[in-house]
């Protein structure tokens, strides 16, 4: 839970987005939700946050956990061999992760916006100011506020209101950034009812971010198991195999 809860936690750049449809026989979603989803979350972006929440996970998980960090202390190189282990699972997982993101992204878009609402929101962050929101979003994500949110063994749930405070503590660090033209734009884009639109349905939002990143990936954990386990045992067959010679 904990890699994919950082995975998503920033994947509100527009800090609105779409609620939850009720579990019913769904039609296909649009073609303008679905690069709607791309565009405020780009595939390189959400793979670099990726990377950026497992050494942030591994990390955290190291330090609630003594026995860990005797047995690193204890074997060294083990520390490194286990990250590479679980970074390799991860790889192997990620182009599905991030396609059943995308894909629930474009169907709330669909459910909670109109197409007009939708081709506002493409032509907004399609343009050089959206996508510097975008890319600074995802950039200034604060792990370690997330990582405190989750708890030390990252199996605590975070809600819509822990979503809401990562990214307003995103917007504050591209604030920097902005230029006198960006704020123009900025400022043109949230006097639109699509703006006020997406405003109203933030919460929602949020709380759906919290939901799928509280949901469990049991491919993803087995996936770990096996390429950790697999890497230990070879790791400690050649550790002894060294002290034999």
């Amino acid at each position: 839970m904990l890699l994919l809860a950082l995975s998503l936690a920033v994947a509100d750049p527009s800090a609105a987005a779409a609620g939850e449809a009720p579990q019913m026989q769904q039609k296909p979603v649009s073609a303008a939700a679905l690069a709607l989803s791309r565009l405020l979350n780009p595939e390189p972006d959400m793979r670099a946050m990726m990377e950026r929440a497992f050494d942030a996970g591994f990390a955290a998980g190291k330090d609630a956990d003594p026995q860990a960090g005797a047995a690193y202390a204890e074997h060294p190189g083990l520390e490194e061999t286990i990250r590479k282990a679980g970074q390799k699972a991860m790889a192997a997982n990620v182009d599905r992760i991030i396609a059943k993101a995308l894909a629930r992204f474009a169907r709330f878009y669909d459910e909670r916006l109109t197409q007009n609402e939708i081709q506002d929101m493409i032509a907004f962050y399609g343009s050089p100011t959206g996508r510097k929101v975008v890319a600074g979003m995802y950039a200034g994500i604060d792990m370690n506020q997330l990582v405190e949110r989750l708890g030390p063994d990252g199996q605590s749930d975070i809600s819509g209101s822990d979503v809401g405070a990562i990214n307003r503590r995103a917007v504050t660090r591209i604030l920097p950034s902005i230029t006198a033209a960006d704020r123009t734009a900025l400022m043109k884009f949230a006097a639109t009812p699509t703006f006020a639109r997406l405003r109203s349905i933030l919460p929602d939002f949020q709380r759906l971010v919290a939901s799928i990143a509280n949901e469990p990936d049991p491919v993803l954990n087995a996936a770990i198991e096996t390429e950790v386990s697999k890497a230990v045992n070879a790791f400690l067959a050649a550790e002894e195999g060294a002290n034999k010679t």
